[in-house]
């Protein structure tokens, strides 16, 4: 079911799991002010729950409650933001929900090169937002391959094929030491070039 981005901040104030684009791949996305929607999505996905999600916000003033400190590295990496990359954060854990966090002390946080995406975060404030899969499957990169997924009546916001078509890189900046967790669009050699290793 095709929806606008108005009828998914609708759906999302609601306490819904809507289908979103990014500029990687198709995500289900959720408040992180709805509990039972966050769990949702861990039975959506059929997702173990001791695996954190990904927190999607519009820009960097809306992720700051979320972290206790900015890791000097930051200012080096934040230039792939909007973009594929995920950074991993030490988490201020009184304003990040336990089930985000799957428990752990640490928020990752993602800002997407997508314009309407970027639009809906900015109605509805930060989502989590993992990728529309069932865990262990291929991502969806179309609307279609949603509806695939999770049938015809789930609520996507259709925005074309996604641009890159693959998963984001997610990078640990947790006590100033970096680690690439996942090596996606961005590649190692990229982030090292931009921390000038």
């Amino acid at each position: 079911m095709s929806i606008t981005i108005q009828k998914a901040a609708d759906l999302i104030a609601k306490g819904k799991v809507v289908a979103v684009p990014t500029d990687t791949v198709y995500g289900l996305a959720a408040s992180i002010n709805h509990p039972k929607a966050i769990e949702n999505i861990f039975s959506l996905k059929q997702r173990p729950l001791n695996k954190p999600l990904v927190v999607q916000i519009a820009n960097i003033k809306q992720g700051l409650s979320f972290i206790t400190n900015i890791p000097k590295a930051f200012s080096q990496i934040q230039r792939f933001w909007p973009g594929p990359l995920t950074i991993v954060f030490q988490a201020n854990t009184k304003n990040v929900p336990d089930i985000v966090r799957a428990g752990g002390n640490t928020i990752a946080l993602r800002i997407a090169n997508h314009t309407e995406l970027l639009q809906l975060i900015t109605l509805t404030g930060p989502l989590a937002i993992p990728s529309a899969n069932i865990s262990g499957n291929l991502a969806a990169t179309t609307a279609s391959e949603v509806y695939t997924a999770f049938g015809q009546d789930f609520p996507v916001l259709d925005c074309g094929p996604c641009q890159h078509g693959s998963e984001s890189t997610i990078i640990s900046l947790v006590n100033e030491n970096w680690k690439i967790l996942r090596e996606g669009v961005i590649t190692k050699e990229q982030i090292k070039a931009a921390l000038a290793i």
